[in-house]
């Protein structure tokens, strides 16, 4: 990550300042240099100041329960438990850093490395702030790479069989972001903690193994502002009605299928290919609330940011934010997931009643709640662009005749700040 953001922001302003030398004279390119400056500063601070090996001394710098036992093996270390759980924590608290190394999995493995804990205290639930899950076979809630009961990891295929993964472990000021095999499976942003102890959890009758795992510190991470602070920093910009529970003026159809309206509900009817119902207008960085209903295993979602010189509506032009839930725990991105980047949890909504959504986009974040509750959100600078808002009347994906399917919406507001 660090090598990302240090990068993109190395060519941003390279490019920034050949722009200006070639233009010394002409002020009005000063000022631009100057807005860039200042709309960057998170990307521009990022640097590593240190990288070791998070066991140079074996355990000289950590502390361990009774119960614990640890083995080294040249870079390979092992964590297993005597009796009861075992439980490993570091003396050292750390703030912004990455951990790195690789970690080995099989039906067996179960587990848990927590990090930014408050405390030393290793009996207290309390004092474990995140925690990143090493249990992908039995906890399909919590796979492994989720950040526990608050980011759900993505279910990769590659983990049908045992053996050894790459695993990095990210926290720069509140992003959280885990990666497996160099995949994103899991992120987010949140500021429960911003420094604390890196520890270890291994229940009895289980051992985890890692080797060559290290962590590099970083230094001068600026925490910004968060995206839901940031919306209710502006409580002079009013929502605004963009379906008036009358008519579908301001929209329009693409694709197969119906939409009506009748009593303040929006009714859409997929038929057998599916369509959408799209915003004339195209939003950027907006705060959406919307109530749906829907019957289980029926299809939908909401798409955002749709390239507004496009005439189909597609995972490729657009963020998918979810409304579909259909094997379960299993399922790949359950209803409030942003498809293919952020996974939500299964069993968030109700079949028998209405259900809330909201979905914040601010520059390269975006976030979904369902009912509340906060269900994804991820940092996706592909789609840092205005583009429409498509409703999707959906189909039964995994059904036969793939289709048709019927999804309600009503109560639909957004407060743009474009």
């Amino acid at each position: 990550m660090k090598m990302e953001y240090t990068n993109f922001c190395g060519l941003y302003y390279l490019s920034c300042s050949h722009y200006l030398i070639t233009n010394l004279y002409t002020m009005r390119y000063l000022a631009f240099l100057l807005t860039l400056l200042a709309f960057f500063p998170l990307t521009a601070q990022i640097s590593t100041i240190s990288s070791t090996d998070l066991f140079p001394n074996e355990l000289e710098g950590w502390s361990k329960s009774l119960e614990t036992q640890v083995t080294f093996d040249k870079d390979e270390i092992s964590i297993s438990a005597i009796a009861g759980d075992a439980t490993l924590m570091s003396v050292e608290k750390y703030e912004d850093f990455i951990i790195n190394g690789q970690c080995y999995l099989d039906e067996e493995t179960r587990g848990e490395i927590s990090f930014r804990q408050r405390n030393a205290v290793q009996e207290s639930s309390m004092s474990v702030e995140f925690k990143v899950s090493l249990n992908h076979f039995s906890d399909q809630q919590n796979p492994t790479g989720s950040i526990i009961d608050m980011a759900r990891g993505t279910w990769l295929p590659s983990f049908d069989t045992a053996g050894w993964f790459d695993l990095e472990i990210s926290a720069l000021a509140d992003h959280l972001q885990i990666k497996i095999n160099g995949i994103v499976v899991a992120q987010t942003f949140n500021r429960r903690s911003l420094t604390g102890h890196v520890g270890f959890r291994v229940p009895k009758g289980s051992l985890l193994r890692f080797r060559n795992i290290q962590i590099s510190t970083v230094a001068e991470v600026d925490l910004g502002v968060d995206i839901r602070d940031h919306f209710d920093s502006h409580p002079s910009t009013p929502f605004e009605i963009i379906f008036d529970g009358k008519t579908t003026a301001g929209w329009s159809a693409q694709g197969d299928g119906t939409w009506e309206v009748e009593n303040g509900i929006l009714h859409g009817f997929s038929g057998n290919k599916g369509g959408f119902l799209v915003t004339e207008n195209a939003y950027k960085d907006f705060h959406l609330i919307l109530d749906f209903k829907i019957k289980k295993e029926d299809n939908s979602g909401i798409f955002i940011r749709r390239s507004a010189n496009e005439n189909e509506v597609t995972l490729q032009n657009s963020v998918e934010c979810n409304i579909y839930d259909h094997n379960g725990y299993a399922h790949a991105y359950s209803t409030g997931s942003l498809a293919t980047y952020a996974r939500a949890w299964s069993n968030l909504i109700s079949y028998e009643s209405w259900n809330t959504a909201e979905i914040l986009a601010w520059g390269d974040q975006i976030a979904m709640y369902i009912n509340g509750i906060k269900a994804s959100h991820a940092n996706l600078p592909k789609f840092n662009r205005p583009g429409n808002i498509c409703l999707q009347g959906g189909i039964k994906i995994f059904s036969a005749d793939k289709g048709p399917s019927d999804i309600y919406f009503r109560n639909i507001r957004i407060r743009s700040l474009d």
